[in-house]
Protein backbone atom coordinates (compact mmCIF):
# COMPACT_ATOMS: atom_id res chain seq x y z
CA UNK A 1 0.00 0.00 0.00
CA UNK A 2 2.69 2.41 0.82
CA UNK A 3 4.19 2.11 -2.53
CA UNK A 4 1.57 2.19 -4.40
CA UNK A 5 0.52 5.92 -2.43
CA UNK A 6 4.34 6.56 -2.73
CA UNK A 7 4.78 5.89 -6.58
CA UNK A 8 1.43 6.01 -8.16
CA UNK A 9 -0.22 8.99 -5.76
CA UNK A 10 -3.11 6.10 -5.99
CA UNK A 11 -6.69 7.40 -4.25
CA UNK A 12 -8.09 5.39 -1.28
CA UNK A 13 -10.58 4.22 -3.49
CA UNK A 14 -8.07 2.91 -5.41
CA UNK A 15 -6.29 0.96 -2.48
CA UNK A 16 -10.01 -0.01 -1.54
CA UNK A 17 -10.58 -1.85 -4.48
CA UNK A 18 -7.02 -3.09 -4.78
CA UNK A 19 -7.94 -4.66 -1.28
CA UNK A 20 -10.75 -6.12 -2.38
CA UNK A 21 -9.23 -7.76 -5.72
CA UNK A 22 -6.23 -9.34 -3.67
CA UNK A 23 -8.59 -10.60 -0.62
CA UNK A 24 -6.95 -8.70 1.59
CA UNK A 25 -8.70 -8.07 5.28
CA UNK A 26 -8.23 -7.16 8.63
CA UNK A 27 -7.06 -9.67 11.54
CA UNK A 28 -11.05 -10.26 12.28
CA UNK A 29 -11.78 -11.36 8.44
CA UNK A 30 -13.64 -8.38 7.47
CA UNK A 31 -13.13 -6.17 4.39
CA UNK A 32 -11.02 -2.88 5.26
CA UNK A 33 -13.23 0.21 5.57
CA UNK A 34 -12.59 3.09 3.47
CA UNK A 35 -11.71 5.50 6.61
CA UNK A 36 -8.87 3.13 7.35
CA UNK A 37 -7.57 3.53 4.42
CA UNK A 38 -7.87 7.64 4.27
CA UNK A 39 -6.48 7.45 7.72
CA UNK A 40 -3.31 5.59 6.40
CA UNK A 41 -3.13 7.93 3.09
CA UNK A 42 -2.91 11.20 5.18
CA UNK A 43 -0.12 9.27 7.62
CA UNK A 44 1.41 8.13 4.74
CA UNK A 45 1.71 11.49 3.20
CA UNK A 46 2.64 13.48 6.12
CA UNK A 47 5.78 11.49 6.74
CA UNK A 48 6.64 12.07 2.93
CA UNK A 49 6.58 16.06 3.78
CA UNK A 50 8.18 15.88 6.95
CA UNK A 51 10.83 13.65 5.09
CA UNK A 52 11.55 10.93 8.31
Amino acid sequence: MFRRVAENDDSGRTIQKWFDEIGFTTRSGKKVGLSLIYIENLNIRLIAELGI
